[in-house]
């Protein structure tokens, strides 16, 4: 449920802790209580709780849930209030809305937070929620810690019904109205080359069509009436920036696990009617694990029957590929053990730790050392001089010498990675590669040139071959942070 108030916020004084919103803006909260906590990063979803206990009457009934934030959604927007499907909660939140608490719990991955909105829900409705007459929840979300395996049998049926053209589950909806419900996108990959690149295909061929008959929606419906585009991420964006007004849309109703939205989610893309994008063989490999992790298969060769299946089902794997993924999801085993007791290896390539090494070069970066960050797994000393290159261009163009230092902060993406690169001696032959560079971009600049025409290219006079001495360092990001994978 979706408001735009115009009254002011009525808001209890703020605890140090969290950030309280007030204001007289459109988009705002009409709550009489809110409790907002600081988050600053960009989160893919939160957990969230509506408590009736303000007012001269209240009930103390209460709402819990989870919501997935679109590309352009903040927290802190105030424009989204809840997905809940029971009539007197809605009535009452949007006549009464004064007598409120609303807290946001949690931030973090959208896996992370459906985990947290089953915890705590079942926490709070250890019976079920239709056993609580306290709660509006109807179910206690999607099932995340179940003992069983996803049913490969159900997935097949399931990706046989999304490709029927004669499923009566199979809708045309105009697109409006699907981005006006909570649509959960379950699997993100918009990030990638690859996924603008298959952004890109598909609005070629829808606009080439001249319409979106070729392409199709997968959305499970739970049981508390959730939306979850299991299947069409990239097909709604398309749809969207090619600015079409209609989309086919396949309804799923089915009490699904967590596990098995995921594999039905690797399963809708091992299609390749419309040339989908493909699920990796890195993706399969990291479901396996986490089914090995959660002890519900025991089987750490990966070689069991139920294992090939899963992989033959999810991504149509076959002959050396199967062997390729068990030998991947193997290594993704090894890869933990290693690490140390409650941490685990951070990754840099998130957009929060993207804008932290940024922010920490800048801050270290002076008039004689510029710094930055690279990979250290995939290391290109090119791409490093280019950088340095560019700065050096542009100070030699305001009358300042180029940076003598060079500091270059690594970061790899596995701990394996890091062990085995630091044994070579890639060390010494990228510093000796990237301060040969230096110094002759710097020599260049000192020497006499002519162009086209013969004539004599004027070089800066403040520059003294004889006086650089180019010189590399490397240090490493921080390469551990608290491992948070359980969630309360």
């Amino acid at each position: 449920m979706k408001k735009t108030l115009n009254e002011k916020t009525i808001v209890n004084e703020p605890k140090k802790f969290l950030k309280i919103v007030e204001s007289n803006s459109p988009s705002e909260y009409p709550f009489g209580k809110n409790i907002l906590p600081e988050c600053d990063y960009n989160p893919e979803a939160m957990t969230y709780v509506f408590t009736h206990n303000l007012g001269l009457n209240p009930s103390n009934k209460w709402y819990g849930g989870m919501h997935g934030f679109k590309e352009h959604e903040s927290p802190y927007d105030g424009t989204y209030w809840n997905s809940s499907t029971d009539e007197e909660f809605k009535e009452l939140l949007e006549t009464k809305p004064e007598e409120f608490t609303y807290e946001i719990l949690k931030f973090g991955s959208m896996q992370n937070m459906f985990s947290s909105e089953n915890a705590y829900l079942t926490k709070r409705n250890p019976d079920g929620a239709l056993k609580n007459p306290m709660t509006w929840n109807k179910t206690n979300g999607i099932a995340y810690h179940t003992k069983e395996l996803p049913r490969l049998e159900v997935i097949n049926d399931l990706i046989k019904d999304a490709y029927d053209r004669k499923n009566p589950n199979l809708k045309e909806m105009k697109i409006k109205d699907v981005l006006s419900e909570e649509l959960i996108l379950f699997q993100v990959r918009f990030e990638s080359t690859l996924s603008r690149k298959k952004i890109k295909e598909y609005k070629d061929r829808m606009v080439a069509e001249s319409g979106t008959k070729s392409f199709t929606l997968t959305i499970v419906v739970t049981a508390d009436g959730k939306w979850i585009l299991t299947g069409g991420n990239h097909t709604l964006q398309s749809a969207i920036q090619g600015k079409f007004q209609k989309i086919n849309v396949v309804f799923i109703y089915e009490e699904l696990s967590i596990d098995e939205l995921y594999a039905l989610g690797n399963a809708l893309n091992r299609q390749d009617k419309v040339n989908r994008m493909k699920t990796e063989i890195s993706t399969i490999a990291r479901d396996l694990v986490n089914l090995y992790n959660s002890k519900k298969i025991t089987d750490g060769t990966f070689k069991s029957k139920y294992c090939t299946d899963y992989m033959k089902t999810t991504g149509n794997l076959v002959g050396s590929e199967l062997t390729a993924c068990r030998k991947e999801a193997i290594g993704m085993i090894e890869e933990k053990s290693s690490w140390k007791d409650g941490k685990k290896w951070k990754d840099w390539k998130a957009k929060a730790s993207v804008k932290t090494a940024d922010n920490l070069c800048i801050s270290l970066t002076n008039d004689d050392t510029l710094v930055t960050f690279s990979s250290g797994t995939m290391f290109n000393p090119n791409s490093v001089v280019a950088k340095w290159f560019m700065d050096s261009e542009m100070r030699i163009e305001n009358g300042f010498k180029p940076r003598s230092n060079l500091t270059i902060y690594l970061h790899w993406n596995t701990f394996k990675s890091f062990t085995e690169w630091s044994k070579t001696d890639e060390w010494d032959k990228n510093e000796e590669a990237i301060t040969t560079f230096m110094f002759g971009f710097y020599y260049k600049k000192t020497m006499l040139e002519l162009d086209e025409n013969g004539k004599k290219i004027v070089k800066p006079n403040f520059l003294d071959i004889k006086k650089f001495f180019p010189n590399v360092k490397y240090k490493k990001l921080d390469q551990w942070e608290d491992d948070t994978t359980t969630i309360i």
